[in-house]
């Protein structure tokens, strides 16, 4: 199938695409021409083995990813659909991820046992809004859109699965090898 053709966008694609490339752009920025405000933090940083260095590049690249992934949303290509999808489920998975991890840091910088409640609670917001834009994803319109309609929902979401579980493994790998 030919995927010139042009085909009517659905509107979640494009303000999902819209809201990342417009994130993606101020956080790039933000992390460019601010130094996203980490050397307040850096002693903290350094408390639990991570130098602001690696956070502001880690940063950086979640930026660039926003930005790709709204390029994709726009494109309606269907490697723009696995990628966008694999960028959602990695955010959604950080997000739960540092929701369980959460008192452990905070512990090892000497925060509040207060502050960690509300956190873990935004975490785990924003871990469910990224559920909710892959659930949107795997739509029948926007699966046609992005001309995947075809192809066995199980065995994708499968193929999501993994791809998120490796790219998890790989920025864990990414984090160890920076200490």
């Amino acid at each position: 199938m030919n995927e010139d053709i042009p085909r009517a966008r659905p509107v979640g694609v494009t303000l999902l695409a819209i809201l990342n490339l417009v994130s993606g752009v101020a956080v790039v920025l933000m992390m460019l021409f601010m130094g996203g405000g980490l050397n307040e933090i850096d002693a903290d940083l350094r408390k639990i083995g991570v130098s602001a260095v690696l956070v502001r590049l880690s940063v950086l690249l979640l930026g660039l990813l926003f930005i790709g992934t709204g390029v994709a949303l726009w494109s309606g290509r269907t490697r723009g659909w696995w990628f966008a999808t694999w960028v959602t489920g990695m955010m959604g998975a950080r997000a739960f991820l540092a929701a369980v991890m959460v008192g452990d840091i905070a512990s090892k910088v000497g925060a509040s046992a207060a502050t960690v409640g509300p956190r873990r609670i935004t975490l785990l917001v924003r871990g469910v809004l990224y559920l909710a834009i892959l659930a949107y994803l795997f739509k029948p319109n926007v699966l046609e859109f992005f001309r995947i309609g075809s192809q066995s929902r199980g065995r994708i979401l499968l193929s999501v699965i993994g791809a998120v579980a490796a790219g998890i493994a790989l920025w864990s790998l990414g984090g160890l090898l920076a200490r």
